[in-house]
């Protein structure tokens, strides 16, 4: 299997936590609080963007933010990464 047969296999799979999170955000608008789906969206967005952690515990979403330190090295294996995939 070539790289880009496993960069292909991975646009398949589906992240729970993202189609998770955008059902319920929408059903708090749909609700009318849209302060709790504004808070939900804006978790989802640092959880995209690589920032955070972001599980369910009995259905409810948690939330951690990454440390710097963390941060840093989500970086640099992310660097390492593009060192082994480049031609």
């Amino acid at each position: 299997m070539t790289d880009k047969d496993s960069d292909s296999n991975d646009n398949n799979i589906i992240d729970f936590v993202e189609v998770k999170m955008r059902k319920l955000a929408q059903s708090f608008a749909d609700a009318g609080k849209f302060d709790i789906s504004e808070k939900l969206w804006k978790a989802l967005d640092l959880y995209l963007d690589n920032e955070c952690k972001l599980w369910f515990d009995k259905g409810e979403p948690v939330m951690i933010k990454y440390s710097e330190e963390e941060l840093a090295n989500i970086g640099k294996k992310d660097d390492d990464k593009d060192d082994v995939t480049s031609p």
